[in-house]
């Protein structure tokens, strides 16, 4: 089309999975984990006319599967605002890691849905071919997988995130724990601290032998928080 513009309206193709989690309220019934364009819509109307036409657009193995009309949601955070096709069959394709909470494997489900073009070329480009088969779909979870591994078990990240959460512990006045809400004595916030710390305290150390970091998690040649103490143990730097 030639006379494209940010209001116009694509069909695009989402790869999803389950992402909620019931202990926690959290909900994410539609989290992406990959989407590719498809076709611009016809007309301003969605219609599910128009979007099982889109299906003919789809590699075969797409094609193949059972594609169920969902009616949109009309409220500003819907998820599927203009209504979807959805394909529950996942072919096995399942993702673990990438969840938000640790709640086992999730599978993963297809999803032709609406969105306006702009927002679409915000994260995404329209020349992303579509996935040419289940195999390519593997290869994406496997991906990224293993760049959620690495980063999560990444040595300096960790201790970062000790590092911030110790320092929001002493920022703190109070806290709601087991006993309910209390004021935060300097003496449990040294307490907690401690807990933390001492959880990353052998990547710490490990760090600290390569002479690279700080055990706040800074480079050494840049950090002007801590000096390093003549004696003690890893508390001595908070």
């Amino acid at each position: 089309m030639n006379n494209l513009t940010e209001y116009t309206k694509v069909i695009v193709l989402e790869a999803v999975f389950d992402d909620s989690d019931l202990q926690t309220d959290y909900w994410a019934p539609d989290r992406t984990l990959e989407r590719w364009y498809v076709c611009d819509l016809p007309g301003k109307i969605v219609t599910e006319t128009k979007l099982r036409m889109a299906v003919a657009q789809l590699p075969t193995w797409l094609q193949a599967l059972t594609w169920t009309f969902v009616k949109g949601e009309k409220y500003s955070m819907s998820h599927h605002y203009y209504g979807q096709l959805r394909a529950g069959q996942n072919f096995g394709l399942e993702i673990e890691h990438l969840a938000s909470y640790p709640c086992g494997k999730r599978g993963i489900e297809f999803v032709l849905d609406i969105t306006h073009l702009d927002t679409f070329t915000m994260n995404d480009t329209k020349d992303k071919p579509l996935p040419a088969s289940p195999d390519e779909i593997q290869k994406l979870i496997d991906d990224k997988e293993a760049k959620e591994l690495a980063w999560r078990n990444d040595p300096e990240r960790k201790l970062r995130a000790a590092k911030a959460h110790a320092d929001t512990i002493a920022q703190s006045t109070a806290v709601i724990d087991g006993r309910g809400f209390h004021v935060y004595t300097e003496q449990e916030k040294k307490e907690e601290i401690a807990k933390v710390m001492l959880k990353v305290a052998p990547i710490a150390n490990e760090l600290e032998q390569k002479e690279e970091f700080c055990t706040c998690g800074v480079p050494k040649h840049l950090c002007i928080t801590h000096a390093k103490p003549k004696k003690g143990n890893l508390l001595d730097y908070m």
